[in-house]
């Protein structure tokens, strides 16, 4: 398990991205190495490949979101680089605002539903649910 400096939570690193970003604290040619062998993978040549000065934290989360398209991971890398709530990072509509704004903090846990809510009622529903 890596441990990664100015990143909450610090969570387990299974994948090639998540060990691109482990690199990346350790060694940023490794990290390199490993982006540009899924980006060879990806483009069939070595077309897509970057140079060193292009390989940054917000590429790796870019790159992680292209390569996981349709695997569900966005919402939960954007909350472990403090990207989903915050105004670091906006898309068109996100906080009901055409260019998009910085939401609530709490948005970054689901409500938990009222069904469990209802079956125990040890239970208290996040913070601004």
């Amino acid at each position: 398990m890596y441990r990664l400096p100015g990143i909450p939570s610090g969570r387990c690193l299974p994948d090639v991205c998540r060990s691109s970003e482990a690199w990346w604290w350790r060694k940023r040619n490794a990290a390199l190495e490993l982006v540009n062998q899924l980006r060879t993978r990806a483009y069939g040549a070595a077309d897509g490949n970057i140079t060193g000065g292009e390989l940054t934290l917000d590429f790796i989360l870019d790159e992680r979101a292209r390569e996981l398209y349709w695997e569900g991971h966005r919402r939960t890398d954007l909350i472990r680089y403090d990207k989903f709530t915050t105004s670091a990072y906006l898309w068109p509509w996100k906080g009901k605002v055409p260019n998009g704004t910085a939401t609530g903090s709490f948005r970054n846990l689901y409500p938990i539903p009222a069904a469990e809510m209802s079956a125990n009622p040890n239970l208290q529903q996040n913070t601004g649910y």
